[in-house]
């Protein structure tokens, strides 16, 4: 299928919120995926 459209469309998930405060523990080496994630990103 291709675009033909003139005008860009954009489509928005609603904000997904913490629940609580984010907290990375150095106590371990054994991370949640996304803890992982996040400590990548702000190496």
């Amino acid at each position: 299928m291709r675009c033909r459209g003139t005008v860009p469309k954009f489509m928005a998930q609603p904000p997904l919120l913490l629940k609580g405060e984010l907290s990375l523990s150095d106590s371990t080496d054994d991370y949640a995926p996304v803890e992982q994630a996040i400590r990548l990103a702000l190496e």
